[in-house]
């Protein structure tokens, strides 16, 4: 990856994954644990599928009757061969599509999938963006957010839910609206050490 390549990546917001819970769209703002989807481990390859999205898939996902499933994948395909294995993986064929500017997409998607996801750790959502707050580059993080939900899972099964907003609404109390820099007050190091008490697992991109 080139030095311009790097300043690109540093500088633009990227597609994050969603999560359907309790019948709303979040962000999937953070993550501590294992086994959620990644096309690698099924031996698919893919490609970047544009500045916004050098990970190269995005995924969505949807909590319903205690368990996590993949509803949706947007993916960056790489070879034709690996059409034939997404198939065989999910029983449905992938699609392109034209995107609301009238341009055809550079990346596949399937869509109606229920997949059961057997990821065990915790996920961190975010819900209702404070615009304010928003600076466009990479993920947004956990505290730009009014509604954050901290969900625990066992091998694909929701075992604990908590909701995390009144913690966050704290943080952004220590953290003035656009900017992350030593005038804060408290440390960063004791931000860390409160935000400890607030979880139940350690998560990053917090602030």
């Amino acid at each position: 990856m080139t030095k311009l390549q790097l300043k690109i990546k540093s500088m633009t917001e990227q597609i994050y994954d969603t999560v359907l819970y309790q019948k709303k769209s979040f962000t999937l703002a953070s993550t501590n644990g294992y086994r959620l989807f990644n096309p690698v481990k099924y031996g698919i390859n893919f490609d970047i599928i544009s500045t916004a999205c050098w990970r190269g898939y995005y995924c969505t996902y949807e909590v319903t009757d205690t368990s996590l499933f993949l509803t949706k994948l947007n993916i960056g395909l790489s070879e034709a061969d690996h059409l034939k294995r997404l198939l065989k993986l999910f029983g449905k064929p992938t699609t392109q599509y034209t995107k609301s500017w009238g341009w055809e997409s550079s990346d596949c998607k399937i869509d109606a999938i229920r997949k059961l996801i057997p990821f065990t750790g915790g996920l961190l959502l975010g819900n209702d963006s404070i615009c304010e707050m928003y600076y466009g580059m990479g993920f947004p993080p956990a505290y730009e957010f009014r509604t954050v939900y901290e969900l625990i899972f066992d091998n694909g099964k929701l075992i604990e839910e908590h909701d995390r907003s009144p913690q966050m609404a704290q943080l952004r109390e220590i953290l003035p609206i656009g900017t992350l820099n030593s005038r804060v007050s408290p440390s960063r190091n004791e931000i860390k050490q409160w935000l400890k008490q607030c979880f139940n697992l350690e998560y990053e991109r917090l602030y």
